[in-house]
């Protein structure tokens, strides 16, 4: 008897120890496998949603108060800044030469290009022949285009500060390069450089046909009727970046004249719009910002700064927050401003000035051409979730042209049901918006970079608040013809 009650004891021990063993192992598998939720990541050929993150089920997911993100913590990039001490020009002598010339290559030959330093604040003027070109520095790096007739040419360079010469003119002979063939380029004044395919639109030269704008309309009216009539809410809002020769016209050539009238971009935006698309024209507030301290645009590098999509970022969500009031734009001053010199960019690249290798390099070298403009970070302390601030925008600290980590299809929920949820549709141009677009939104599926699918299911089956697109002037048949 009494060896058959241990027995039965005993048995109900090890009966307990395994219910126990069997509950640790449901708690510890649950709080270490993944949820939906939890995912940040989604390649373009993986589906973007998995079940639990569906729309359906959007109710029974908890609001994360944005006090519960990690405060950010800026990075100071490392790179030059201006130096402390201004130039005393009096201090120069005469037969101190304070210029010069780093690159020469041919942008549209016989038009050529040198590119150098000088002083900050300089006037630089270039002599060749019974010609004077002259151009405005930026942060003491300076480009003059000039006609070059033969191979090389005898050139005169000088600088001037509040008119006065500062030191002795720099005389030399510059062969200049042959420019490359990815890419053309038009050196503009001030140290501005343009792509030549804006040409096509500064000049209005490539107009759509009235056929074409039709076909636009009728595809555009039949997908917002195919989202009314699914129930599906979605709100299609294009905002197209215009190029820098847009707003720019006057540091383009005098070779190049502006046309006039309807421009492509005009035929474009009131196409969609009168489709019932909702267009973010960023050019009233381009214009009104043209002139501020911090640029709108890279001057060697064909995209966007971060200011400029900074002011196009309060376009979209000022408009944004008139439906969700939480969505309202941060502030200038809810951001950190780097200033140095950058390399940023692809410019000099076509232009054959400086080498692939060079170009991918994260650190700057003798070789480099910079320029100086500021990079944008979220301040300190600003709640910011980590699925946003883990993705780099930029390849280094040195180097403000976009990284590889931007150009894939990605899904970032920051659990913030109070704001909206969009799908984003991007050339190269969503680089600088990548971030703070995704901060202000619930739910932000990034398609890959320049797929410009129109996902009509997905759109259906994930309902987000807007589908948006973000793409450069020059990218516009991507609109009309896909």
């Amino acid at each position: 008897m009494k060896v058959k009650v241990l027995v039965l004891l005993l048995a109900a021990l090890l009966l307990f120890t395994a219910c126990a063993d069997g509950n640790n192992t449901v708690s510890n598998n649950s709080s270490e496998a993944p949820s939906a939720e939890d995912s940040s990541s989604v390649s373009e050929t993986e589906p973007s949603e998995t079940p639990d993150e569906s729309e359906n089920s959007k109710d029974t997911v908890s609001k994360e108060p944005e006090n519960s993100f990690p405060e950010y913590e800026p990075n100071e990039p490392d790179v030059p800044d201006v130096p402390d001490e201004s130039l005393d020009i009096d201090n120069v002598t005469d037969d101190e030469c304070r210029v010069t010339v780093k690159y020469a290559s041919f942008s549209e030959k016989p038009n050529a290009v040198v590119i150098g330093q000088c002083d900050i604040g300089a006037t630089v003027t270039l002599k060749c022949g019974n010609k004077t070109y002259t151009s405005e520095s930026w942060y003491g790096w300076y480009s003059v285009r000039f006609l070059c007739t033969g191979n090389s040419a005898e050139v005169e360079i000088t600088q001037t500060i509040d008119g006065k010469q500062v030191g002795s003119a720099l005389e030399t002979t510059v062969k200049p390069g042959r420019a490359g063939t990815a890419e053309g380029v038009v050196a503009g004044d001030n140290y501005q450089f343009f792509y030549q395919k804006c040409l096509r639109d500064f000049q209005h030269t490539n107009l759509y046909s009235q056929g074409v704008l039709d076909n636009l309309k009728k595809r555009i009216e039949g997908r917002i009727a195919n989202l009314e009539k699914t129930n599906t809410d979605t709100e299609i809002i294009y905002m197209v970046v215009p190029a820098a020769m847009t707003m720019y016209p006057e540091l383009v050539p005098e070779d190049y004249k502006q046309g006039e009238g309807e421009s492509r971009l005009d035929q474009v935006l009131n196409t969609l719009s009168s489709a019932g698309a909702t267009v973010i024209d960023l050019r009233t507030a381009f214009e009104e910002h043209k002139n501020d301290e911090y640029p709108l645009y890279f001057k060697c590098d064909s995209h966007w700064t971060d200011y400029g999509a900074f002011i196009a970022y309060q376009e979209l969500f000022n408009y944004i927050a008139q439906e969700f009031p939480d969505a309202a734009p941060r502030g200038f001053d809810e951001f950190v401003w780097h200033g140095g010199y950058y390399k940023t960019g692809d410019m000099p690249v076509y232009l054959n000035m400086v080498t692939g290798s060079v170009y991918e390099n994260g650190y700057i070298g003798d070789k480099d051409v910079l320029e100086y403009g500021w990079y944008r970070t979220f301040a300190p302390g600003t709640p910011v979730s980590e699925k946003i601030t883990e993705v780099p925008r930029y390849r280094a600290d040195a180097q403000m042209v976009y990284s590889t980590n931007v150009t894939w299809g990605k899904t970032i929920r920051t659990k913030r049901d109070n704001l909206p949820s969009c799908m984003v549709l991007r050339d190269s141009f969503g680089t600088q918006m990548f971030d703070i677009l995704a901060e202000r939104m619930d739910k932000t599926i990034y398609k890959g970079m320049w797929d410009y699918t129109y996902y009509g299911a997905e759109l259906v089956s994930q309902k987000p608040d807007y589908l948006i697109y973000i793409i450069a002037e020059w990218n516009l048949d991507s609109v009309v013809y896909n």
